[in-house]
């Protein structure tokens, strides 16, 4: 891995200055303050994942009623083949009796 604090850079001089033959691009960051900040991203995205995980499993898994459920089926599941059809005939409207509603 180059360290950028040691690389220079050289490139043709212009007909109005003399000869530059390095110059310096920036200076990069230690190492601890890199490894501390990656440390700190790491942290801050496993609480946020953690912190959301558990209201978006809840709603998924249907906790509410009664037993955790990952394979639960959505009682209209034939909405979107329903829907696809009517818009083939030209409308968006679903003919009743078929959602069961």
């Amino acid at each position: 891995m180059v360290d950028v604090a040691t690389v220079a850079a050289t490139r043709e001089p212009d007909s109005s200055e003399g000869t530059r033959e390095d110059a310096t691009l920036a200076v990069a960051p230690s190492d601890t303050d890199t490894s501390a900040g990656r440390r700190r991203l790491i942290a801050a995205v496993v609480i946020g994942a953690a912190a959301v995980a558990i209201p978006y499993l809840w709603t998924l898994w249907a906790l509410w009623s009664g037993s955790p459920d990952p394979l639960r089926g959505v009682p209209y599941d034939n909405f979107y083949d329903l829907q696809a059809r009517a818009m083939f005939h030209g409308h968006l409207n679903i003919p009743n009796g078929y959602m069961g509603i």
